[in-house]
């Protein structure tokens, strides 16, 4: 008697295991769209493509509450004083650096100076061309291809290919022609970046008590250290460098590196580019730069005069102008958010301003005794996001 009741009791359970399976397949079935059902499309990642195909709304309103009064508060609390916090430390490093300025213009063979204080660390030595529109889309794009890579964009040597173009653009710059013509290999690299390349140099001293001393300054590694793969089709062999497909070029080899700063044009209108560094820094004292080679083709295109940057100690957020701007933008950015803030707290806290919704269905909604159990579960899921949407 006992065996033959645990055997009905099976058969029942396994009926109500087999009722309770087939119910859930219909409602999972009555769920999916009806180009899935009776496909064999079961599991979650049907579940997941229905959803993501479908869009149906959210049963949470969790993400909707990031949307009232608290949150907000905090947020605009939070940006605010993090961005205003981020730009007080950009201001503060901008007083770490010391630069010190030299001008000077085409026919200059020295200039003096005096250093009040010494420059520690690694003093950098930049030049810096004001005034100039090195930005333009017919000069960024006017370079050899066979020197740089291309990527999606195109390069092109129009009017700046030979030496008659080299002539008629920069003819007045005899040390420039000079050395296009010993080289004999053109304008090659060729592109109107190449035919306006930098080429002044610089020779630093120190007076001692007797004499002046000269002072090394360190050029053989201004560019950044990824140019060698960017600029891996130039390269120098026995005292030549060479372009792809193996082209002479009438880069001279101490060139090299400042040829591949000035090949990354500038996004503004004043070039600044790292000409060298002197390693362990310069005691306070008297110095001259002598100019090695001064080109007068600056003058001619428009440009009132060129500096010369000493930067000690310098910084790793770039130099004083551009922290200060940086630091600028964030008290401004952080000083609008901040009012913003307190224009929140004192409509919504202190005046207590009330947004008004309408309902979205004015019309009354039938009797519950005319409505089905479906449709009575979806009028009670409307109403409570109608009056969340309101609370919000």
């Amino acid at each position: 008697v006992q065996l033959v009741g645990a055997m009905v009791s099976l058969g029942r359970t396994s009926s109500a295991s087999r009722t309770s399976s087939a119910s859930r397949e219909r409602r999972a079935s009555e769920a999916r769209p009806e180009s899935f059902r009776g496909k064999g499309c079961r599991g979650k990642f049907c579940r997941c493509l229905w959803h993501f195909l479908q869009q149906p709304p959210s049963r949470s309103t969790l993400y909707l509450r990031c949307y009232t009064r608290g949150p907000q508060v905090v947020c605009a609390l939070f940006v605010a004083v993090t961005v205003l916090i981020l730009g007080g430390g950009v201001y503060s490093q901008s007083s770490g650096p010391t630069e010190v300025v030299v001008s000077y213009r085409a026919g200059d063979t020295t200039k003096s100076f005096s250093l009040l204080e010494d420059l520690t660390g690694t003093v950098q030595i930049h030049y810096e061309i004001p005034g100039v529109l090195l930005n333009n889309k017919d000069y960024v794009s006017s370079k050899d291809q066979d020197s740089v890579y291309t990527f999606f964009s195109s390069v092109s040597c129009s009017n700046a290919d030979t030496l008659a173009w080299a002539t008629l653009r920069r003819g007045s710059d005899s040390s420039f022609i000079n050395r296009l013509t010993a080289a004999g290999t053109g304008l090659t690299p060729c592109g109107l970046v190449n035919l306006a390349l930098f080429t002044d140099s610089y020779a630093l001293e120190r007076q001692n008590s007797t004499a002046w001393e000269a002072v090394s300054i360190d050029s053989s590694n201004v560019a950044w250290s990824r140019d060698q793969y960017s600029f891996e089709k130039v390269y120098e062999d026995q005292g030549t460098v060479y372009l792809a497909n193996e082209r002479a070029s009438w880069l001279p080899p101490e060139w090299l590196e400042h040829w591949k700063v000035w090949q990354r044009t500038p996004p503004g209108q004043t070039v600044r580019n790292l000409w060298g560094v002197v390693e362990g820094g310069l005691a306070k004292g008297n110095y001259r730069i002598n100019f090695l080679e001064n080109s007068p083709i600056w003058e001619e295109w428009g440009v009132p005069e060129r500096r010369l940057i000493l930067t000690g100690n310098p910084s790793w957020l770039g130099n004083i102008g551009a922290m200060q701007t940086l630091a600028g933008a964030m008290f401004v950015f952080g000083s609008c958010e901040l009012i913003l803030l307190i224009s929140l707290v004192v409509l919504v806290f202190v005046l207590k301003i009330q947004p008004v919704v309408s309902d979205p269905d004015p019309s009354p909604p039938p009797p519950a005794a005319q409505m089905a159990p479906a449709q009575m579960a979806l009028a009670s899921q409307r109403q409570r996001e109608v009056v969340h949407s309101m609370r919000v």
